[in-house]
C-alpha cells in the first residue's frame, strides 16, 4: 500500500504536488495524481480535470484498468458539475465496465450512486431510483452503514420530489435506522 509521507507543509495539495516530481510512472503515481484530482474537485474542477486526465492517460500506458475506471469516475463528478449530463453518464458507464471485469463491487455500488445523482439532476427520478436500489444492494453486501443510510436518504428525497410522501417517509426512517 502506499503512504503518502508526512512534510512539513501546511497543504496536502503542495506536499502531493512536490512527491509528485519523484515517483515513479507506475500505480502509485497514478494513485497521487487520482488523490490530487480528488482534492481539486470541488474548488478548482479543471485542475481535478486535468490530474484525472494524467491519471488515466498513465493508467493505460502502464496497463492498471483500475486507476483508468478511478479517473474515469472523478471525470463523471467533473461533468456533472458542469451540468453535462451525457457526459457524465458515459463516464460512469466507462468506469463501471472495468468494475464489472474487475469484480469490484464496492465501485461498482459508488458508481451506480452516482449515475442516480446525474439521473436525478436530470429529472429522471424514476430512473434514479432504479440506480439508487442498484447502489442499495451493493451497499447492503458490505455493510456499509453510511452508504447505506446515504443512498435510504436519497431514495427518500427521490420519492418526494415525485410526490409520494408515503414512500418517502418509509425511506427516510430507514436511513435513520440504518446508522
Amino acid at each position: 500500500m502506499f503512504r503518502l509521507p508526512v512534510c512539513a507543509q501546511n497543504n496536502p495539495i503542495d506536499s502531493i504536488l512536490t512527491l509528485l516530481k519523484t515517483v515513479k510512472e507506475d500505480t502509485n503515481k497514478v494513485k497521487l495524481l487520482t488523490v490530487l484530482s480528488k482534492k481539486y474537485i470541488r474548488n478548482n474542477p479543471q485542475e481535478a480535470y486535468k490530474y484525472a486526465h494524467e491519471a488515466c492517460d498513465l493508467s493505460q500506458k502502464i496497463h492498471w484498468e483500475k486507476g483508468v475506471a478511478n479517473a474515469n469516475m472523478i471525470f463523471g463528478v467533473f461533468y456533472r458539475q458542469k451540468s453535462n449530463y451525457d457526459s457524465s453518464l458515459i463516464s460512469y458507464n466507462n468506469a463501471i465496465a472495468v468494475f464489472n471485469k474487475l469484480k469490484d463491487s464496492f465501485n461498482l455500488a459508488r458508481c451506480y450512486g452516482n449515475m442516480a445523482n446525474v439521473y436525478a439532476d436530470k429529472g429522471a427520478k424514476t430512473k434514479s431510483i432504479e440506480y439508487y436500489f442498484k447502489a442499495l444492494d451493493l451497499y447492503e453486501k458490505y455493510n456499509s452503514k453510511d452508504n447505506i443510510a446515504n443512498t435510504l436518504s436519497n431514495i427518500g428525497i427521490t420519492y418526494s420530489d415525485l410526490s409520494d410522501n408515503d414512500k418517502a417517509l418509509k425511506y427516510f426512517y430507514k436511513a435513520i435506522n440504518a446508522f
